[in-house]
């Protein structure tokens, strides 16, 4: 991997890989007078034939916390489904750990020795995750229903165990020819819950 450091930026860049075709990196700006980081996610196809891509940016949070999603409460036609739920094969929807409300997805994570994962549509592109009295905030372009996604649809994915909490990201999925290059910015920030 190759990195390099600029005023309030890092840049990490992965050598090219020559199974897949990609050459990865991540661009990392600090907010100067606020607790904020700003990744921009990079993949470039240095292949030689297109490919169809989607960029997947995990953070990976501290047992013990609690994770929201606002979920929307408006749909324009009330004879069509306003949410798409993707399940792993391990998931289990009566997990106690998991409470889906009308308008609010959560994780209470605490220690129980069982997988989860569940995809959906992330229509604000944000999530939070508070543990021991500091949230930190995700923010991400929010779901365009005009844009396919992978993974049958969803743009937000969450996976627990016992040790952690994922927070997943999905851009949208991209036909990404040789020489191009596709991005996703984000927002990270911490503040007091």
């Amino acid at each position: 991997s190759r990195g390099r450091v600029g005023d309030h930026t890092v840049i990490l860049k992965q050598r090219f890989d020559p199974f897949t075709g990609f050459e990865k990196s991540v661009k990392l700006t600090f907010g100067e007078n606020e607790a904020a980081v700003y990744p921009e996610y990079f993949i470039k196809n240095s292949g030689e034939k297109p490919a169809q891509i989607a960029l997947w940016a995990l953070t990976v949070m501290r047992a013990g916390g609690k994770q929201t999603v606002k979920l929307p409460l408006i749909n324009s036609d009330p004879f069509t489904p306003m949410q798409t739920y993707r399940l792993w094969e391990y998931t289990d929807l009566s997990d106690p750990r998991v409470k889906i409300s009308r308008d609010t997805f959560e994780i209470d994570h605490f220690d129980l020795d069982r997988n989860f994962k569940i995809g959906f549509i992330n229509y604000y592109g944000h999530v939070e995750y508070e543990n021991s009295g500091i949230t930190f905030a995700r923010d991400f372009d929010g779901y365009d229903a005009s844009l396919k996604y992978s993974d049958g649809g969803v743009n937000y994915e969450t996976y627990m165990c016992r040790h952690m909490n994922e927070l997943e990201v999905l851009s949208p999925l991209y036909t990404v020819a040789p020489g191009e290059e596709i991005s996703m910015k984000e927002k990270w920030s911490l503040s007091r819950a």
